[in-house]
């Protein structure tokens, strides 16, 4: 059962987009449940503020990985 394909980039000749197949589509609900219960497993016992906390921390988190990444990765030299 292949649950995602590679798939031309529409902006890009060179590069590869990644998408979901159909069978993958059938099983995405209980993907979705088995995230949802892990999530809450993960954060049980944590109070609607902490758990707030915690969502406005890592994001934070995910900015700055973000913004490293940019630094790091060289721009994408086009010619005409």
């Amino acid at each position: 059962m292949g649950l995602a394909q590679r798939r031309p980039h529409l902006a890009d000749r060179r590069a590869r987009s990644l998408a979901i197949t159909e069978d993958a589509r059938e099983v995405l609900p209980l993907l979705w449940n088995i995230v949802g219960e892990s999530l809450r497993e993960a954060l049980r016992g944590l109070s609607t503020k902490e758990t707030a906390i915690l969502a406005k921390a890592l994001h934070r988190v995910i900015a700055n990985l973000s913004a490293l990444d940019r630094l790091m990765t060289p721009p994408l030299v086009t010619f005409q």
